[in-house]
């Protein structure tokens, strides 16, 4: 199943500042029709989110995130 999901995510935000999606679709993504979530996937490209081209070759073989090898620094969750 293919994902917009670069890692980026935070929590605390109605929109991920990494894939663009809501909290809603990214709860309900494994629930969409293919349909559904192609949608969706050109709605996020169309506003500059999700993977891109580099993202999508550095990742073959890689992570679920599309980040392999590369650390992602998140705050503390008690910071707000």
């Amino acid at each position: 199943m293919q994902s917009p999901c670069i890692g980026r995510c935070d929590p605390n935000s109605a929109i991920c500042p990494g894939c663009g999606r809501t909290d809603k679709e990214i709860c309900n993504w494994m629930f969409y029709t293919d349909e559904e979530r192609a949608t969706i996937m050109q709605r996020l490209k169309d506003n500059g989110y999700g993977r891109n081209e580099s993202d999508e070759a550095e990742n073959k073989g890689g992570s679920v995130f599309g980040r392999k090898g590369k650390e992602w620094k998140l705050p503390p969750i008690n910071e707000v």
